[in-house]
C-alpha cells in the first residue's frame, strides 16, 4: 500500500495525499468484498455440480475395446449408413478384392510391417473383413481413424495409421489398370453405341423455365455434329497445406527447408488454394477412367493432357477400328485446333465473326449433355465424404497416402455405378451389360 500510495503521489501530484489514502482503502475493501463473493461463488459450484463419487466410479474412463467388426457385426441397414454400399453388395466387392485368399498365405491375417521401406519393424496383424470395412467407412463417412475406433472399431487408433494406408496402396495398385486412361481400349468396340447414345440424348425435346414463370419447349438437335463417344473434363481437390509447421518443437523454430516452393507447386492461382488434379473421361455407362493426381498448379490442356498423352492415345486405340475415330468432348478449354480426338464448343475463329444461329443451338443443346460429368464428381463427394475434407488430403508426410486414397474413392464410385447406376447412365438410358 505504501508503494502505490508513494506512486500516486508522483503520478498525481495535484491530488492531496490526504485523500489519497481513503481512497486506496475503498479499493481494498471492494477487492476483499469481490473475493468473498467469488470464493462463495466457487463453494457452492463445488456442492452442486461436482460429479458424485458414485457417478465417477462407475463413467468408463478407458477408450472403447476392440470390437473385432466383421460383416456379421453389421445389419444391412448399417452396412449401407456407413459405407453407401447394402452387405451384400460389400461381400461382392471384399470377394472381388481378394483380401481373403491373400490372409490365407499369413495364417488368416493380413501383416502390415511398421518399416515397410527399410529392415526392421513390426508386423500389426489384421483381419481382413476388418481391414476393408474400415476402408470402406473411412472413405464414405470422412471420419478420422481416432473417431472411427472411439465410436465403431475400438483400440488403439495408431495401429491404423499402418493398416489404413496399407489397403489403400493395395486396391490402387491391383486396380491401376482398371482406373485408368488404358481400360478406354476395353471400351473401344463401344465408341459408336456411345455416339448412338448421346445423340439419342440430344434429340430429345427440352423444357426450359424462366423466372418469371413461363416456360419455352426446345426442340432437340437431328444428328449430333460432333463424333463424340464420351466427355472430359478436370476435377480439382483441395489438400492440406504441405510443410506448413515448424522444423522443431520449440519457440522460436524455423519453417522447414523448401516450404515455400513445395507448397508453390501445387497452389493453384485460379482457384486460390493447394491442390490436386485429376484428368476424368466418362462415358455414357457412367463409367470414369482417370488420369493423375497431379498438380493443381498446371493447365488441363498444356499439362495434364499432355502428360496424360490422351488424344495420341485414343487416336492410336481407333486406328485399325471399322469406323472413322470418335473424340471425348470437353468444355472451352479443350477448344485447342491442334487436338485430333478431343473436342469442344463452336467458338469464333476470326475475331469479329460471329457464331451462326444453328452453332449457337448446338452449343447450348450440348452443355447438358456435358454437365453429366459434373454431376459425377457430385456424386463421388455425396457417396465418400473424405473427398470433400482437406485435413484427410495431406502431402510430404513420413507415411502419405492423400494420392491413393483419392484413386480408390473414383475406383469405389465406379463400383458403386455398377451396383446401382448413376444419372449419367440414366440420362443417356446406357446401362452397363
Amino acid at each position: 500500500m505504501c508503494a502505490a500510495y508513494a506512486l500516486l503521489l508522483r503520478s498525481c501530484r495535484v491530488v492531496q495525499a490526504s485523500a489519497i489514502l481513503p481512497l486506496l482503502c475503498a479499493l481494498f475493501l471492494q477487492y476483499a468484498r469481490s473475493s468473498s463473493i467469488f470464493m462463495s461463488l466457487f463453494r457452492l459450484d463445488y456442492e452442486l455440480h461436482d460429479i458424485p463419487q458414485d457417478e465417477e466410479d462407475n463413467h468408463n474412463l478407458h477408450p472403447l475395446p476392440r470390437q473385432d467388426i466383421r460383416f456379421d457385426s453389421w445389419t444391412d441397414q448399417q452396412c449401407y449408413a456407413n459405407t453407401s454400399f447394402t452387405k451384400g453388395q460389400l461381400l461382392r466387392i471384399y470377394d472381388k478384392f481378394g483380401l481373403a485368399a491373400l490372409a490365407t498365405l499369413t495364417n488368416g491375417s493380413i501383416h502390415v510391417n511398421t518399416n515397410p521401406n527399410g529392415p526392421g519393424g513390426r508386423n500389426h496383424l489384421f483381419h481382413p473383413e476388418e481391414l476393408f470395412l474400415f476402408m470402406m467407412m473411412t472413405c464414405h463417412t470422412g471420419m478420422t481413424r481416432k473417431a472411427l475406433c472411439a465410436y465403431v472399431f475400438g483400440g488403439n487408433a495408431s495401429r491404423w495409421s499402418f493398416g489404413y494406408p496399407w489397403i489403400l496402396r493395395y486396391v490402387d495398385t491391383r486396380y491401376a489398370r482398371t482406373l485408368s486412361h488404358e481400360k478406354l481400349r476395353d471400351y473401344v468396340q463401344d465408341f459408336p453405341s456411345f455416339y448412338n447414345k448421346i445423340s439419342l440424348y440430344l434429340q430429345k425435346m427440352t423444357t426450359r423455365h424462366n423466372n418469371d414463370g413461363t416456360a419455352i419447349d426446345r426442340p432437340g438437335l437431328n444428328f449430333c455434329p460432333w463424333r463424340i463417344f464420351g466427355f472430359i473434363d478436370c476435377s480439382i481437390d483441395k489438400v492440406s497445406r504441405p510443410m506448413s509447421g515448424p522444423a522443431g518443437d520449440y519457440i522460436g523454430a524455423p519453417r522447414r527447408p523448401g516450404q515455400y516452393h513445395i507448397q508453390r507447386s501445387i497452389y493453384t492461382r485460379y482457384k486460390k488454394f493447394h491442390g490436386i488434379k485429376v484428368e476424368t473421361v466418362l462415358l455414357p455407362n457412367g463409367i470414369i477412367t482417370l488420369y493423375g493426381p497431379v498438380s493443381a498448379r498446371i493447365h488441363d490442356v498444356g499439362g495434364v493432357l499432355l502428360l496424360s498423352n490422351l488424344d495420341d492415345f485414343l487416336w492410336n486405340i481407333q486406328t485399325n477400328m471399322p469406323f472413322d475415330p470418335l473424340s471425348a468432348f470437353g468444355d472451352s478449354t479443350y477448344g485447342a485446333q491442334h487436338l485430333r480426338c478431343i473436342r469442344s464448343y463452336f467458338f469464333q475463329l476470326i475475331p469479329g465473326i460471329a457464331l451462326t444461329p444453328e452453332q449457337d443451338v448446338c452449343n447450348n443443346r450440348i452443355k447438358p449433355a456435358r454437365q453429366t460429368i459434373e454431376h459425377s464428381y457430385g456424386e463421388l463427394e455425396t457417396n465418400f465424404r473424405i473427398c470433400t475434407q482437406p485435413s484427410s488430403m495431406k502431402l510430404c508426410q513420413s507415411n502419405p497416402y492423400a494420392i491413393e486414397q483419392l484413386r480408390v474413392c473414383h475406383l469405389l464410385s465406379n463400383i458403386y455405378t455398377c451396383l446401382n447406376g448413376n444419372k449419367c447412365s440414366l440420362a443417356f438410358d446406357c446401362p452397363l451389360t
